[in-house]
């Protein structure tokens, strides 16, 4: 049958179309092209028809199918219109192509600009991460110097307990001088009561004599001349009892100024103690004072060995003069003389003492505040970089959480924009393909054999086309999944290394939980020494208020005795 479509001056006759060219269909190449941006290049231009001749007026005749050597004749304006058709169609198809490229450039450069966020995110955590290890290693250091320090002051609690045991010994030794110089007095005691003794038997001799005297005047001269020589005898014997007497006041002094002499050195004894027990407090004392302090101790230590060297030589002194009475009498007058010389110094000695115990003191004070100072400033640190610390992760948490919603709503907007452009460039297509399907049939019963020939060759040619352009496609699809491959291996990277910095983090606080807790422990050992020096120090004073008490009974005993003798 004829057909007559708009535009045409007179009906065509029915032609037979080709049935690859009625049942083109579009390969799933093409549909993936399309769901994927589309054709990169300009559409193919229009296919060039032949300027065929005006038409001729034919008959009316039923074309048989299966020949092919037939030509028709179209109108011009006819092809001008479907060529105007399909223009306007490729240039609305490539609009669509170029915008929908410039948004997948724009999800590419926005993608891009996450994954530097990213990178720069990474790079401030590992520059937090570095700061975190300077920290903890200036704070291992600081520790380290705190455990020299408390090395050093146990080196100098010990040297302390060293010089208390030596002077603990010169007090021992001066004990044993001070029994010494009591059987020594006890000796003079009794040579004092022999004299007494034979005081009495020369007075009964004496009343003897006169006896005799009455009783034979015949030896009156002889009588007086042995009563004028037992008194000079007697008042002899009074002169040497008052001799006796003088030198055993003379002992008595010496001895009370050594039994003072012992008191004031038990009393530096205590000060040495109570410095002990207030040095051992100041743990965190600086150098240069543990410096004086031992220089100090040692001039101390000098001073003791100098006045036990005193007081060996006062012992010869006194042995000597026990075995020479007379010149015993004659040196103790120097001797005593030189005794308030040693007194004075020792006197001026205990001063210097008290002043350089009461700068040290000072000192002792100042280190206490000091080191209590230092303490409240590192708890302080310490407290400032945990909270420091935990803040930056929180930070750290909430960047990580933000870069993951931003990940997954740009997943999810890429995702619904292929979807879109996918459904939009299939129903373009569809529309396409059916405007092409209507201007292919019509221009495929206008058409010769050769036509069909030349479509049949710029078909071939567009599928190879469409090929090298899904290749194309395809190699952007893949650097595009290996872009999101890569980012997606950063963000594991990114976690790793979160889950690092967290297993650090909890590493260093478990660190600084062992070294309070050890520090706890040592200030418990250390509360411990003191109380069992303490407990020492008052087991030394009770032994020391005995000694007293005993040394005070001894000296009554010996006054009793005397008076009764």
């Amino acid at each position: 049958e004829v057909k007559v479509y708009p535009g045409m001056e007179r009906p065509l006759p029915p032609v037979s179309v080709p049935v690859q060219v009625m049942n083109y269909q579009p390969t799933p190449q093409m549909r993936l092209h399309a769901a994927y941006g589309g054709m990169t290049g300009p559409w193919p231009s229009p296919v060039e028809l032949p300027v065929l001749a005006p038409p001729q007026v034919l008959p009316s005749v039923r074309v048989p199918p299966n020949q092919s050597d037939l030509t028709v004749a179209m109108p011009q304006s006819l092809l001008h219109r479907m060529d105007g058709v399909v223009s306007s169609l490729e240039r609305e198809l490539s609009e669509d192509v170029h915008v929908t490229s410039n948004e997948r450039d724009d999800n590419l450069r926005s993608v891009l600009e996450l994954n530097d966020e990213a990178m720069r995110e990474i790079k401030a955590l590992r520059r937090r991460e570095r700061q975190f290890q300077d920290e903890f290693m200036q704070v291992r250091d600081a520790l380290e110097v705190s455990e020299q320090q408390v090395t050093a002051s146990r080196v100098r609690i010990a040297d302390l307990e060293r010089e208390v045991e030596n002077l603990q010994q010169a007090d021992q030794a001066k004990s044993q001088r001070v029994s010494d110089a009591e059987t020594r007095i006890a000796e003079l005691q009794r040579e004092l009561t022999a004299v007494c003794a034979a005081e009495e038997a020369g007075a009964r001799q004496v009343a003897a004599d006169k006896n005799q005297i009455s009783d034979m005047s015949r030896e009156l001269a002889s009588a007086r001349i042995a009563e004028e020589a037992g008194s000079r005898q007697a008042a002899a014997d009074r002169a040497h009892i008052e001799r006796l007497e003088w030198e055993l006041s003379n002992l008595r002094n010496a001895e009370e100024s050594t039994i003072k002499q012992s008191s004031s050195d038990r009393h530096r004894i205590v000060e040495l103690e109570s410095r002990l027990t207030e040095i051992s407090a100041s743990e965190a004392r600086l150098s240069h004072s543990a410096k004086v302090a031992s220089d100090m101790a040692s001039k101390q230590l000098d001073m003791l060995e100098r006045d036990l060297a005193d007081a060996r030589a006062q012992h010869s002194t006194l042995r000597q003069g026990a075995n020479d009475y007379e010149s015993t009498i004659r040196d103790r007058e120097q001797r005593l003389f030189v005794l308030q010389q040693q007194l004075t110094e020792e006197q001026r000695s205990s001063a210097l003492v008290r002043i350089e115990f009461d700068s040290l003191k000072s000192e002792v004070e100042r280190a206490e505040k000091h080191k209590q100072e230092a303490i409240r400033n590192h708890d302080g640190q310490l407290e400032r970089a945990k909270v420091e610390w935990q803040q930056r992760l929180d930070q750290a948490a909430e960047r990580e959480g933000r870069l993951t919603a931003d990940l997954e709503a740009l997943r999810a907007k890429v995702a619904r924009e292929q979807e879109h452009f996918t459904s939009q460039l299939d129903d373009q297509r569809s529309s396409i393909d059916q405007q092409v399907r209507f201007q292919m049939e019509e221009k495929l019963r206008s058409q010769t054999e050769q036509m069909r020939l030349d479509f049949e060759q710029l078909h071939q040619q567009q599928q190879l086309d469409h090929q090298r352009q899904l290749q194309e496609q395809q190699e952007e699809l893949q650097q595009h999944f290996e872009a999101n491959e890569r980012h997606q291996q950063k963000l594991k990277e990114q976690e790793a290394i979160q889950q690092e910095l967290q297993s650090r983090h909890d590493l260093q606080l478990q660190q600084l939980r062992d070294l309070r807790e050890e520090a706890l422990q040592e200030k418990h050992f250390r509360e411990e020494t003191l109380r069992e020096k303490h407990v020492l120090e008052e087991q030394l004073r009770h032994q020391h208020v005995r000694d007293e008490q005993l040394r005070e009974e001894q000296v009554r005993e010996q006054q009793l005795r005397h008076q009764h003798v």
